[in-house]
């Protein structure tokens, strides 16, 4: 594990235990995890709502998270993959996705964490 990524993901979640941390991704390949995360249909029987993905607020929130992710990008160094064995901040059932951002050469970074639970 690099100490960058290392460091930076302690200071976030500093009662955690780091799972693995990947190589440097794209920001494309962020943002195509991000979509897919958020347009999942899910398990037939738990939802989301049939449909919910057509919607149009729906839709607009999509955008507005994927450019926000985006506008961040741009001000990041590097974009990481990762992952917590233990400690994770929302105890999901299903897991998401997990990104670190960091900047300004490693002195700042962002997390963009996202999961959901029943």
């Amino acid at each position: 594990m690099e100490k960058v990524p290392s460091s930076q993901l302690l200071f976030h979640f500093p009662n955690a235990a780091v799972g693995g941390v990947s190589m440097n991704i794209s920001t494309a390949t962020a943002m195509a995890t991000i979509e897919e995360c958020l347009l999942s249909t899910g398990d037939w029987d738990f939802g989301p709502p049939a449909g919910i993905h057509r919607r149009p607020d729906f839709c607009s929130l999509v955008s507005s998270v994927l450019r926000e992710f985006e506008n961040d990008c741009k001000k990041a160094d590097s974009v990481y993959e990762f992952w917590l064995r233990s400690g994770h901040p929302a105890y999901p059932v299903f897991w998401g996705f997990s990104l670190l951002l960091v900047m300004d050469g490693g002195r700042r970074s962002r997390v963009w964490l996202g999961s959901c639970s029943d």
